[in-house]
């Protein structure tokens, strides 16, 4: 059997079946749902009854970011150049991204309404593709640890971990070097309509209009949070931790809820 942990239980409580399913599609991790290497993804029949199904994606370690569109699952995976896309969350086909280091390890993949933007820790490369089938390499303006990617209708924002290396691209192709509000081991990137919002390992929350100009935030109480990803549900953003059971919401990325987990 397949058991959902208690990060996921809390997204249960806040999102009805559909938009639960689109938010666990960036929220995928295998430490994070289950204890097995391979991603399973829990996706079954959310959209048609009570009953979460799994299924195998059919290659390699699964990252922690998968993209979902109306009509394809893309996922990408760690220590290698594959892919994987699905048009029902059941029968997935291999793909293959671009290069990079000697094992390649891509970790983010973001759609933006027309095309899925790829990136990859120590390297300079990201990818771009219109179908989730094939994938052309792309430069970012430096090489980093470039762990999360998110759209919010006009740019493409990328982030690297333990870096205040930032970047914002309108097409995926051309890029432009930007500064997040301080250095730190960044973990998650979400847009809630107004504004982008990262979290650090400490109390640090990083927040942005645009991709361009990041102001700093903090959360409230702990100094250590250990946040392990952050989505947003229309205007309300949700960070889950790693560390005493918590979440976090709110509205702005400035004025944090601490709520305890069940």
């Amino acid at each position: 059997p397949i058991y959902i942990s208690r990060k996921i239980y809390v997204f249960l409580r806040y999102m009805n079946r559909r938009k639960f399913f689109r938010q666990l599609m960036t929220l995928v991790a295998g430490k994070s749902l289950i204890s097995s290497p391979r991603l399973m993804a829990l996706i079954g029949t959310l959209f048609s009854s009570k009953k979460v199904l799994a299924q195998t994606i059919p290659v390699t370690f699964w990252r922690r970011k998968t993209t979902v569109t109306p009509k394809l699952l893309v996922a990408v995976a760690q220590d290698s150049n594959k892919a994987a896309s699905s048009t029902d969350g059941y029968n997935f086909t291999a793909r293959t991204l671009p290069s990079v280091k000697i094992n390649g390890d891509w970790s983010a993949v973001c759609w933006n309404g027309s095309l899925f933007c790829a990136v990859a820790k120590a390297t300079n490369i990201c990818a771009t593709s219109p179908d989730g089938l094939t994938w052309t390499a792309r430069t970012l303006p430096s090489t980093a640890d470039w762990s999360e990617i998110a759209w919010n209708g006009t740019v493409f924002c990328t982030l690297a971990s333990q870096t205040s290396k930032a970047a914002t691209s309108p097409d995926g192709t051309t890029w432009t070097a930007r500064t997040l509000s301080s250095s730190a081991y960044w973990r998650g990137l979400a847009w809630n309509g107004t504004v982008f919002c990262t979290a650090a390992n400490t109390n640090k929350v990083s927040i942005s209009t645009n991709g361009t100009s990041w102001t700093a935030q903090t959360f409230p109480g702990a100094t250590s949070i250990g946040p392990t990803s952050i989505t947003a549900m229309g205007s309300l953003f949700c960070e889950v931790t790693g560390n005493g059971g918590y979440t976090y919401l709110s509205s702005d990325g400035v004025t944090w809820t601490q709520n305890t987990m069940l």
